[in-house]
């Protein structure tokens, strides 16, 4: 299975704790994960996750809530719609830019429907 988790809150106070959680403990159930970061922490993701192997950081030019990473993430997540099976975006009309591949939840929410979401993914899909 392949999700893309968006990480612009990474290092954000509550769903930034979350966001590392859950991508380290998917990563470590062989789920490959896809993620967009600010530049300004790529040291940090770096030093976080640097010993898990199939986490594909996208390390972008813009902060969360900017007009320009509204823009920029709509390009980026139309092209990983091929590679990805599910995607957890906070604000961002998933729905409208990858064909209808999208997880319902958005907003602050998100991170907390992952682990059903993908439960039930696992359990349709017999993965």
């Amino acid at each position: 299975m392949k999700l893309y988790l968006d990480g612009l809150l990474y290092k954000s106070a509550g769903i930034g704790r979350y966001y590392e959680s859950l991508t380290k403990e998917f990563a470590k159930r062989g789920i490959k994960i896809y993620t967009c970061v600010p530049n300004t922490l790529r040291n940090d993701f770096e030093k976080d996750f640097s010993n898990i192997p199939n986490i594909e950081p996208i390390f972008v030019d813009f902060e969360k809530f900017s007009l320009k990473g509204f823009f920029t993430q709509s390009r980026i997540l139309k092209q990983l719609k091929e590679e990805v099976d599910l995607f957890f975006t906070l604000f961002y009309p998933t729905s409208v830019l990858t064909g209808g591949i999208l997880n319902p939840a958005t907003g602050y929410l998100v991170y907390l429907s992952i682990l059903f979401m993908v439960l039930s993914y696992i359990k349709d899909r017999r993965i």
